[in-house]
């Protein structure tokens, strides 16, 4: 069995046992299956693509140096910024100038309320601890929220003006961390303008209060691309910056609480540089288990701000072949997800296909990578047209927003 095939068969088959447990983890901790069932399966699935895309492409030295040559790094970024800026204010020329939509009056009112808070005593409170049963913790979108609030009050243009910045923004954190998985400037670029372009961005953008998304991917990547350059250069100061990114995600939306997973992922696939000693080593699980610890505390907190879920534990499951599968064991693909779109068999036969597809592709060699990134851009795209009833409401969904970062670096 070649490497790449070897790495995803053990990547899926993790990402399995991983959906399986859910239903206990469910009903342990009485969770909304929606939302955190379906953060678990994307932060995971962008471990999965590292891990593919590190058994995919081989470590070329020529490439990698120039990459690491911080001059040229930083005139890349920069030429990508600018013409990522120009295509991201053509692309979203009419939406910028629409009104606000649903949900995004609520998030105005709690802005209102932290503007008339009495002292800054009340103001953490609101920040930090939501009214029981409220179905939303992030202090620090929130912060965002209430200082556009303050300078341009209900005008919404400046907000997804914001949207649209941290789009761009998150597409130049992806350009630095593809140069490091896809090894070649090419290649990296090439997934960075999949990402911009990527119709599946539309409602983070669009939709200002899908903010806290770009946000949690934001931090996610921001924190990857630190942990990554802290484990090469082995420099504290990287160190202590990763774990400071990480908290800021957490502060942002529950999306950032599993990255851990990731990291645990990358460094059992040997993503990260090895550690030549035991007290290196040591370190670095002390590393990992520092973040794992302070995510678990952040989503005990969100559990108990948000308190007992209405929604009964895996109320969207489908029925296949007579066993209850939950649909977020299908999340990464997006072919018909949702409680109101059950999953068919024909989804899953688009599940097998787009394994055997990323098997044999990755196995050809990194030639081979734009091919297989184009093609799940197309089918995440695609898919919910082929399948939903109303396609304009789903094409660009909201949680599609992580994985289209990963159908970009594959």
């Amino acid at each position: 069995m070649t490497r790449p095939i070897a790495g995803i068969s053990i990547a899926l088959f993790v990402y399995a046992l991983l959906a399986a447990l859910l239903p206990l983890l469910v009903q342990l901790l009485i969770l909304p299956v929606e939302a955190e069932a379906n953060a678990i399966a994307m932060i995971f699935w962008i471990g999965v693509l590292l891990l593919g895309a590190h058994y995919a492409s081989p470590r070329d030295p020529e490439k990698t140096a120039e990459l690491e040559n911080p001059l040229a790094g930083f005139r890349t970024a920069l030429a990508f910024t600018a013409v990522a800026l120009a295509v991201g204010f053509i692309l979203y020329a009419d939406a910028l100038r629409g009104p606000f939509l649903g949900g995004d009056w609520s998030m105005i009112a709690r802005a209102e309320a932290l503007d008339n808070a009495h002292g800054l005593g009340e103001a953490l409170r609101l920040l930090f601890m939501p009214a029981r049963g409220v179905d939303y913790h992030g202090p620090l979108d929130q912060l965002t929220w209430w200082v556009q609030y303050r300078v341009w009050g209900t005008n919404p243009a400046p907000y997804r003006v914001f949207n649209l910045l941290l789009h761009v923004f998150n597409s130049v954190l992806l350009l630095r961390l593809a140069a490091r998985v896809l090894r070649g400037r090419t290649s990296a670029l090439i997934a960075a303008g999949l990402f911009v372009l990527s119709p599946l961005a539309i409602e983070c953008v669009v939709w200002v209060s899908a903010r806290k998304d770009l946000l949690g991917v934001f931090f996610l990547v921001a924190t990857l691309n630190t942990y990554l350059r802290h484990r090469e250069k082995h420099s504290r100061l990287l160190g202590w910056a990763s774990l400071g990114l990480f908290v800021l995600g957490l502060l942002s939306g529950t999306l950032v609480t599993l990255t851990p997973i990731v990291l645990f992922v990358g460094e059992g696939a040997g993503f990260f540089p090895i550690d030549e000693t035991a007290e290196a080593r040591r370190r670095s699980r002390r590393e990992l288990m520092t973040f794992a610890t302070l995510a678990l505390v952040f989503f005990a907190i969100w559990i108990a701000a948000r308190g007992p879920s209405p929604i009964p534990p895996f109320a969207d499951a489908i029925d296949f072949i007579g066993v209850r599968v939950p649909n977020q064991l299908f999340v990464p693909l997006y072919a018909n997800v949702g409680p109101f779109d059950p999953i068919d068999k024909l989804s899953v036969a688009g599940l097998v296909l787009m394994v055997v597809l990323l098997s044999g592709v990755t196995s050809r060699g990194e030639s081979r990578s734009i091919l297989l990134a184009l093609l799940m851009i197309v089918i995440g795209a695609a898919a919910p047209f082929l399948f939903d009833d109303e396609p304009s409401a789903s094409a660009g969904w909201r949680p599609l927003y992580l994985p289209a970062l990963g159908f970009a670096l594959l």
